[in-house]
């Protein structure tokens, strides 16, 4: 055998070359209004030679080396027809080579293929915008602009087609059943019909040893629900924003109201029920974000109040998720270009992908302070994460179980007595925080009951346990300091003056709720173990009713709260975490800050402080705790 080794020419290294697919380069866009579109042909297949499944006589679906790509860059001021993709990129490790027009490639993940493959299925002729090949995302520069584009992306799409996954055992059957029973319904007809129409087709109870249809239908409903899709943070703006929805799963198609109508009326059902535990709310993530992600596109500024964005932010952290922690703040701006969705910021708030993540949380906070020039962002920091600077809210993991004394819908307390915060220049610190203010009380002792919002709903007897907080909190106090401390004064404390709530409604002065107004809750307090055996011979039902809702309402403020005892003999309601340095802990009003703010002086450093959090001070609520001139406050450097 010739083993001799031959020399290839110039012109056979080209011809080997040219077999080997060439990996798809970006060129930069022209300008700041330019995006890519990815467009595509499918090739007819004839009647007589197209292939079906053995078994189902279906169409065997496209494969993607059928279809032509070809990535083309547009501009939107030219106003292009395009759709857009919301999916979940899925595994980035596992990916399909995607062959182009020109014959490069480019590394697609499994996901994403799957999804392209079944809007070609449609036969679709508007080009798509699909984040993940659209933007080059190792282009930092680019990636940062387009991802400042996405609300007028998504705004001047046609529509978006939202990929859910593939189908999933006999589950995608049984919900597709109720989406065509939901069809035969006129689309604006009552929200009323359509719960009795679940009310015929779904069972909310499932028995796995015997499951009945009616039960596999509701298990549909939560299997959709738990799909990855409904747990990402970019899928927010993406749904919000788009002037169409469809929703895919597999070969199936369906409309977002749709989905919505069925889970609405499906909720429902369980809320008569009593059901709660193993309701869609409680067992699948998809409720809460669906629901959340519908009333934003419902959002009408004609009729309600616009939100407020930092809040929003600390609400959407721990309900959503993202792979990129910056990504907790940027994948919810484009929602700031929806009309009347939230107030005006007045000043800028721009994706930087080139900052370090701890930069980006402690910049976007000081621009959100100095630029509203109030402290409210501090209702949303928890107390006793070490990682950031104590005024920094954890954009990650947001608030997700406390309610604020203090947001842009209650704006009764003023504390400081309208007094503004005002950026102090003397700290070179870019991690502390300078404010004014007066330190007016201490914490002298702490209640420890655990309140959940979840007690009353599954029908608790205790939710609230007045007595024995009244009980605690007079045995932890001085005996002089517990003679005065009463049933209303308790109560009042722990629904902070009814700081969750839809409207003022009193005229006392330095209050919310007025006294008689107290009474009337206890009194519906003191009747709740009658209403839970049902008796009817309690005078003035209705009210009782009326106000008993009403008094658990307000009870939502506790959550993550705890009764203290200060001194001066004031009550307080306090965050949870100050259990950890109850000894520490002083009250302080402070210039911008609507309530009062609990804070502990660092032990590390002297002269700084860090913040546990805003709380509930009797007597301190509405100015009236401020008997000292701006200039003569006290300054804090909060780390």
């Amino acid at each position: 055998m010739d083993r001799t080794l031959k020399a290839l020419s110039l012109d056979d290294v080209d011809a080997l070359a040219s077999k080997i697919p060439q990996r798809y380069e970006y060129l930069p866009l022209k300008d700041d209004f330019s995006i890519r579109l990815l467009s595509f042909s499918v090739p007819e297949r004839s009647p007589d030679v197209e292939l079906r499944n053995p078994s189902t006589q279906e169409p065997i679906p496209v494969l993607l080396h059928e279809v032509e790509f070809d990535l083309l860059e547009v501009d939107l001021r030219a106003q292009p027809k395009y759709q857009t993709l919301s999916y979940v990129w899925g595994d980035t490790t596992v990916t399909t080579e995607m062959k182009l027009k020109s014959g490069k490639t480019m590394k697609i993940t499994d996901s994403l293929r799957a999804a392209l493959v079944r809007i070609v299925e449609k036969r679709e002729k508007l080009p798509i915008w699909v984040d993940q090949l659209c933007i080059n995302q190792s282009d930092m520069p680019e990636r940062t602009n387009q991802v400042s584009m996405m609300g007028t992306i998504y705004l001047s799409a046609q529509h978006a087609m939202i990929w859910l996954g593939e189908e999933r055992d006999d589950y995608t059957e049984y919900f597709m059943q109720l989406i065509r029973a939901i069809r035969t319904k006129p689309a604006e007809e009552h929200f009323t019909l359509s719960k009795d129409l679940m009310e015929s087709m779904v069972e909310l109870k499932y028995d796995p040893e015997r499951p009945t249809v009616k039960a596999k239908r509701w298990r549909s409903v939560q299997e959709i629900l738990n799909r990855p899709w409904f747990q990402r943070a970019w899928v927010v703006q993406e749904a919000v924003l788009s002037k169409d929805l469809n929703m895919m799963v597999g070969r199936h198609h369906f409309r977002n109201c749709e989905l919505v109508k069925i889970i609405r009326a499906i909720h429902s059902l369980e809320y008569d029920l009593g059901g709660y535990k193993t309701s869609l709310a409680k067992t699948t993530k998809g409720w809460e974000s669906l629901d959340a992600m519908s009333d934003m596109r419902d959002y009408d500024s004609t009729i309600q109040e616009p939100n407020n964005f930092w809040w929003f932010l600390c609400f959407v952290g721990g309900r959503w998720e993202a792979t990129e922690k910056r990504d907790m703040v940027y994948a919810f701006l484009g929602l700031l270009d929806k009309p009347g969705l939230f107030a005006p910021l007045g000043f800028p708030v721009k994706p930087d992908y080139s900052a370090p993540l701890r930069s980006v949380y402690i910049s976007l906070a000081r621009t959100f302070i100095d630029g509203f020039k109030n402290l409210d962002l501090l209702s949303q920091v928890i107390g006793d994460e070490l990682a950031l600077p104590s005024w920094v809210p954890d954009w990650a993991i947001g608030t997700p179980s406390m309610i604020a004394f203090h947001n842009a819908s209650n704006n009764s307390f003023n504390a400081c007595k309208d007094r503004l915060y005002h950026r102090e220049i003397s700290s070179r610190d870019p991690e502390a925080l300078i404010v004014r203010g007066k330190i007016v009380s201490k914490i002298l002792c702490i209640v420890n009951h655990h309140f959940h919002r979840h007690y009353f709903m599954d029908e608790d007897r205790g939710w609230l346990n007045l007595d024995g907080h009244l009980e605690y909190i007079t045995t932890l106090l001085a005996p002089e300091a517990t003679d005065k401390i009463t049933r209303e004064r308790v109560l009042k404390t722990l629904i902070a003056d009814g700081a969750v709530r839809l409207h003022k409604i009193t005229t006392e002065k330095y209050s919310m709720l007025s006294s008689e107004r107290i009474r009337e809750l206890l009194y519906a307090y003191d009747m709740w173990p009658r209403m839970v055996v049902n008796d009817s011979s309690i005078p003035n039902l209705g009210k009782v009713k009326d106000d008993l809702i009403q008094l658990q309402q307000y009870s939502l403020v506790l959550q993550n709260k705890r009764l203290a005892g200060c001194l001066g003999n004031f009550l307080a309601l306090v965050p949870r975490t100050c259990l950890k340095n109850r000894a520490d802990c002083q009250i302080a009003i402070l210039h911008g800050s609507k309530v009062p703010i609990v804070m502990i002086e660092n032990p590390e450093g002297k002269g700084q402080w860090r913040v546990i959090g805003q709380c509930y001070l009797e007597g301190m609520m509405y100015g009236e705790g401020v008997d000292w001139e701006e200039e003569d406050a006290d300054m804090f450097k909060i780390v």
